[in-house]
């Protein structure tokens, strides 16, 4: 009975979206689909993912890859103005450090990869979690 208790307990932990250490100031959890974020920022982020998520992780996709690819390295790090670092090696990560730097915004995105989000789907997480604040 005692087990059963604990297992009732720790399986709704799996999916709330807590932060893995105290300097993390956002997480998308993707079982549950939740946000959790402290600031702006942390939320464009992690709306970044929930879209990417939301599109079956187009991230991954070689026409993503491609297009980011082709703008290079150089063109992120100018155009970065809260300096953020994006790592290209982890796709996911580079497909919500992107929409961070957009600031969430299709006219502040590069027209090449415009294609690669749900803007109207953005608009609606980015105020919904714009209101929770």
């Amino acid at each position: 009975m005692k087990r059963w208790l604990l297992v009732l307990i720790i399986i709704p932990l799996f999916f709330l979206p807590i932060p893995s250490s105290p300097d993390h100031t956002g997480i998308y959890n993707t079982w549950s689909g939740l946000i959790w974020c402290s600031h702006e920022m942390a939320c464009i982020h992690e709306v970044g993912h929930k879209l990417d998520d939301l599109a079956g992780w187009v991230s991954k996709s070689p026409e993503y890859q491609e297009a980011v690819t082709a703008l290079g390295y150089e063109y992120f790090t100018e155009n970065n103005p809260h300096g953020r670092d994006i790592s290209f090696s982890n796709h996911t990560e580079a497909y919500a450090e992107i929409f961070t730097l957009s600031f969430g915004q299709e006219q502040n995105m590069h027209p090449s990869l415009r294609q690669f989000y749900d803007w109207d789907r953005a608009s609606q997480l980015l105020e919904k979690y714009a209101n929770e604040k």
